[in-house]
């Protein structure tokens, strides 16, 4: 593909003859409709070339101004609802924007000069105002609405096709019986004495800036139902909830910093502890939730002998606290960012349901945790080398080396030897983050399993079908005591 993009003219004018060779109406040169649409083609023409696309949000077919999560997905019958189009529309319009400009942010001036060739406004103001005059038209278009709704879905992380190949239903039964003998693992460990479990290793702790409540009082809500806090009351929910860690530390690999390119592959700087934080929306107990993550990056898994297949570049670790209109935790659950080791903890009166140990891969689920009190944090022990997650418990922090937080928006604009550039490849793979794991676990469907992903591409079982994102994931796992207040 040219390293240059099309000028908005010629796009358009390419745009008018595919139509007529489809046998659709020829809308004319000027047409504003055809040239918002050239102005997208151009851009992702650009960003393809460039190769500084972004695989989340998911990118719709013939909407190329909105993109989509699983969770927006699940809200598609919003489309032939009057009452909450606009906002479902809304939050679509809104994921594009913020991932176009963190792509378009990565071309160089050339290719940027280019596409903001035959505007009167600078390209940002021209992405605006194309996608709301091509909202308007779909606004008052049944038609598209419905097309709409029927392409705005996310394709599952499991590869059909690796599951035929590798006779899945054979592998399955090794996979289960591994599976289940690391579920028992963990929950031994888990049944250590807390002192014990750093086996000798020094413990370095890290420890959030503390944070202070702006607003009180529920979150509010869109027309979707879907919680929609001020930028101060995200910021403050993010601070009440982060997190203390505890690691055992042998060395660099054990210390979370900000991750770069090398020429040699991904590491991570560690003068700075960072943590990335975001917001996400999930659906439990009848309503949308949400929910507040928190990312540490390590610079490796090391090898802990010669043919370790787990070991390799870069490792990360994702803390979730799911939250209700209050501010109060209702669940909490971890995750590797290779989607592996996913651990779910119930809150308050939740329980796992009896019947998760009929799913081909029962999700991991641990002893409920009590959330902090006034004055406490939720303290993460993390083993050294493989970073899991050993022990989850409220405590006042008792001192640390201070992190500071980070957006995650952040990693899509990181440093390499030839400049800014996105953490992840537009597949949604960091590079060079492969692990051996992927020779003998293929057959699940998984795609590159153990190397570390974008958010929103994160499979979370190798038996069955389970994604981190998805929005019914609390639903299934937990079940709410009789009586409870849903």
């Amino acid at each position: 593909m040219p390293g240059h993009s099309l000028r908005p003219g010629l796009a358009a004018g390419l745009l008018v003859l595919l139509t007529a060779c489809q046998g659709g109406p020829r809308p004319a040169p000027d047409d504003p409709f055809a040239r918002c649409e050239a102005l997208f083609a151009a851009q992702d023409q650009a960003v393809e070339a460039a190769g500084s696309g972004r695989s989340h949000p998911h990118r719709i077919a013939g909407f190329p101004y909105l993109r989509i999560t699983r969770l927006l997905a699940s809200y598609r019958a919003a489309a032939e609802d009057p009452l909450r189009v606009e906002a479902w529309l809304s939050r679509l319009a809104k994921a594009d924007a913020r991932a176009r400009a963190s792509e378009l942010a990565l071309l160089g001036p050339a290719e940027r000069e280019q596409l903001e060739t035959g505007w009167s406004t600078d390209l940002g103001t021209a992405t605006a105002q194309c996608r709301e005059r091509l909202l308007a038209r779909d606004r008052a278009s049944p038609g598209r609405l419905a097309l709409l709704a029927e392409r705005a879905v996310v394709p599952g992380e499991y590869s059909t096709a690796a599951r035929v190949l590798g006779a899945y239903p054979l592998a399955a039964i090794g996979l289960r019986a591994g599976i289940l003998r690391w579920h028992e693992a963990v929950r031994s460990r888990w049944q250590l004495p807390r002192e014990a479990l750093a086996g000798g290793l020094p413990l370095e702790r890290y420890v959030p800036v503390a944070g202070t409540e702006t607003e009180a009082g529920a979150v509010p809500r869109d027309a979707l139902g879907l919680p929609a806090p001020s930028a101060a009351r995200l910021s403050a929910l993010l601070d009440r909830h982060a997190p203390v860690w505890v690691i055992a530390t042998a060395g660099a690999a054990d210390r979370p910093g900000v991750p770069r390119h090398t020429h040699a592959g991904p590491t991570v700087m560690t003068a700075l502890p960072t943590v990335y934080r975001y917001p996400s929306l999930t659906r439990f107990r009848g309503s949308a939730r949400l929910q507040l993550n928190y990312l540490v990056w390590f610079g490796a898994r090391p090898p802990e002998g010669p043919l370790d297949p787990l070991a390799g570049a870069l490792d990360g670790v994702i803390w979730r606290v799911t939250v209700d209109e209050d501010g109060v935790p209702l669940a909490y659950d971890s995750v590797h960012a290779c989607g592996c080791y996913h651990l779910l903890f119930p809150a308050g009166e939740l329980r796992p349901r009896v019947e998760l140990t009929s799913l081909p891969e029962p999700p991991l689920v641990l002893p409920a945790l009590a959330p902090p009190g006034p004055g406490e944090r939720m303290h993460l022990f993390l083993a050294s080398g493989s970073h899991y997650l050993e022990r989850a418990w409220p405590a006042p922090p008792a001192g640390g080396q201070r992190y500071r937080s980070v957006d995650r928006e952040a990693l899509y604009r990181i440093a390499g030897p030839g400049g800014k550039r996105s953490l992840f490849d537009p597949d949604g793979l960091v590079p060079g983050t492969g692990r051996g794991e992927r020779w003998f676990l293929w057959p699940s469907g998984v795609r590159s399993p153990g190397a570390m992903r974008e958010r929103g591409r994160r499979a979370t079982a190798f038996l069955g079908r389970r994604h981190f994102d998805d929005p019914f994931l609390l639903d299934t796992v937990f079940a709410t005591p009789e009586g409870m207040k849903p």
